[in-house]
């Protein structure tokens, strides 16, 4: 006989709101008082209430999270733990001094903005797409703040079995909020799904600040050049 209970800390994958996977430390007690401390592995669909063993012959999207993710996940752990105070100060001010409000609010009043993709909910009015990237702006109206965002096709969809579809992308959002002392700022947000959730970029995902700000030079040294072509065929 024996018996098992978790221990320690424990990790949550969840993927589209629907899929989850459980990953937790537990430890087992024969008879003989000894103990043994293992890796245990159990999924779910979130509309269930049960959890099961996650298994070889699991459902795939439940091992292909695992396989995905769980690797890539102690990647980025490593790579967290090995970053100093000022790396992580340094990219904060590249970002803050590269991507402004008064930068954001500028292309934002251009006329290839206000005239032409200024729907940001409407598919053929959000936005465009120029080489790899595509280009969508919000403007500011009720409740929704002002936004630029910079999306990319994705390439590792056949590793995402839970992602129906061919094609996806990637997009960084560069928001415009206000803080509680009334300053305005720009907060960078990352969504890995074009239907999926955001979540606010850490200071230390040093990768997706080198990425936004790369993507930001792209848009910032060719948006005045498309919104010359637009005013062009628009005259």
């Amino acid at each position: 006989m024996k018996t098992a209970k978790k221990i320690g800390g424990n990790i949550y994958l969840l993927q589209d709101e629907t899929y989850a996977v459980f990953i937790y430390l537990k430890e087992s007690k024969k008879l003989l008082l000894t103990k043994k401390i293992s890796l245990d592995v159990i999924y779910q669909n979130n509309a269930e209430e049960d959890w099961h063993q996650l298994e070889g012959h699991s459902p795939a999207p439940y091992m292909q999270i695992l396989n995905h993710y769980w690797p890539r996940m102690l990647k980025e752990i490593t790579y967290r733990e090995s970053l100093d105070a000022e790396t992580i100060a340094y990219w904060q001010e590249r970002l803050s001094e590269t991507v402004t409000v008064e930068k954001i609010n500028r292309i934002l009043e251009l006329p290839i903005v206000t005239e032409k993709f200024n729907d940001y909910y409407a598919e053929d009015k959000s936005g465009y797409w120029s080489g790899s990237l595509c280009y969508f702006f919000r403007m500011p109206k009720g409740r929704d703040k002002p936004r630029i965002s910079i999306g990319k096709e994705r390439h590792d969809l056949p590793f995402i079995s839970t992602i129906e579809g061919d094609s996806d992308i990637f997009c960084y959002h560069f928001d415009i909020e206000t803080s509680d002392d009334g300053l305005e700022k720009v907060v960078l947000k990352f969504q890995p799904h074009y239907e999926g959730n955001t979540l606010q970029v850490e200071a230390v995902e040093i990768h997706h600040i080198q990425t936004a700000i790369r993507f930001w030079g792209r848009l910032e040294n060719t948006i005045d050049m498309h919104n010359s072509y637009f005013l062009e065929e628009w005259s």
